[in-house]
């Protein structure tokens, strides 16, 4: 995330410190903190944006806002204003309600981050830019509505957001950024419109309460870790416009029964689905190249896989331990000969695990190294 380091030198009207203030942020624009805790932002231009203040960083060294020690019960932007700037509000932590104008069009990175009392925000179909964590760790933040004039949802947006239930994203939105929603533990649902082309990576990371999602046609790139620690996740359709299933993409859905993985997809990354205890099935389509190290790591509930002759390359434990899984086919009639090991026979030892060949193949794989260790082979 940038760091804006921009020193704003703001001139006190009035020396005593809590509410009953005013401070001139520019020659044109003042902010004013009355004595009920309501704190009003001001121009006497026509249009004229916040200044910026130090994103909290360091707390010995940063400049922060003005008010940042006082207690502001709400903020009122006035019309005129266009921008809320970097780190305006960050960590008024008993800021419960906040009127944004439709002049405003920029909210500034973390403008709103660490807001611990914020319950809801409305943000007016003028703005345009929503900036990196502007509503990062807002606790008590339950729902919020994105407006159709915002294109992207810049990274840390929402993150930390724990008691946010419920997003609405609006089908202008082209990307979703890096861990937008990270750590989002309340967030039972979301809907990702069709205008969604990219969504970036551990966006959803740590999203606890999230059971299902659907991904539109429209996403060509799921990023990494995306929906790693869903732990309630049951259930993902990936579209068949998606060719890489990243590393990490379902790290520890540890609800995850079963997935389709579509014949678009090439690649499935490494860790790709680690832990992920719950998934009995899962069907590798004739597209996938590579099934890359511990793609399938402690899947202890798969019990059978068929990798299909398309794979040429398969990473080290891609399928350890996977204490159930009992059979394995493969349709290579030559049996592939891999630097690592990709199986685990030490445990569960007195389960069968079977091979299943190709016709006229057995022999060929009762010689060839890591295909010899299973218990048995049979064809098909």
């Amino acid at each position: 995330m940038k760091r804006i380091i921009i020193l704003i030198y703001c001139i006190f009207l009035c020396s005593a410190s809590g509410w009953g203030q005013t401070w001139k942020l520019t020659e044109t624009m003042t902010a004013t903190l009355d004595d009920k805790g309501v704190l009003t932002i001001s121009t006497t231009k026509d249009a004229e944006a916040m200044p910026h203040f130090i994103i909290y960083d360091n707390p010995v060294d940063s400049l922060f806002s003005p008010w940042q020690d006082d207690t502001i019960l709400s903020v009122i932007i006035e019309d005129n204003v266009t921008t809320i700037g970097d780190g305006a509000f960050q960590r008024c932590r008993t800021l419960a309600s906040v009127t944004i104008p439709n002049s405003v069009t920029t909210i500034g990175d973390e403008a709103f981050a660490y807001c611990t009392a914020l319950t809801s925000v409305t943000i007016p179909n003028s703005v345009t830019t929503i900036g990196d964590g502007a509503f990062a760790c807002c606790t008590s933040l339950t729902s919020v509505t994105i407006p159709n004039s915002v294109t992207d949802i810049a990274d840390y947006t929402f993150a930390k957001c724990t008691a946010l239930t419920s997003v609405t994203i609006p089908n202008s939105v082209t990307v979703i950024g890096y861990r937008t929603f990270a750590l989002c533990e309340a967030l039972t649902s979301v809907t990702i419109p069709n205008s969604v082309t990219m969504i970036g990576n551990w966006a959803f990371i740590g999203c606890h309460a999230l059971t299902s999602v659907t991904i539109p046609n429209s996403v060509t790139d799921i990023g990494i870790g995306v929906f790693a620690s869903c732990t309630a996740l049951t259930s993902v359709t990936i579209p068949n416009s998606v060719t890489t299933i990243e590393d990490n993409t379902f790290d520890g859905c540890t609800a995850l029964t079963s997935i389709i993985i579509p014949n678009s997809v090439t690649d499935i990354g490494s860790r790709a689905f680690i832990e992920c205890s719950a998934l009995v099935s899962i069907e590798i389509p004739t597209s996938v190249t590579y099934i890359h190290e511990g793609a399938f790591f402690n899947c202890n509930a798969l019990t059978s896989i068929t990798i299909p002759e398309s794979v040429s390359g398969i990473g080290a434990y891609a399928f350890c331990p996977c204490k159930s899984l009992d059979n394995v086919i493969v349709e290579w009639s030559i049996p592939p000969k891999f630097p690592f090991p990709i199986f685990n026979f030490e445990i569960n030892t007195t389960k069968e695990k079977t091979l299943h060949v190709p016709k006229g193949t057995k022999a060929r794989y009762e010689t060839a190294a890591i295909w010899k260790d299973f218990r048995m082979i049979v064809e098909y």
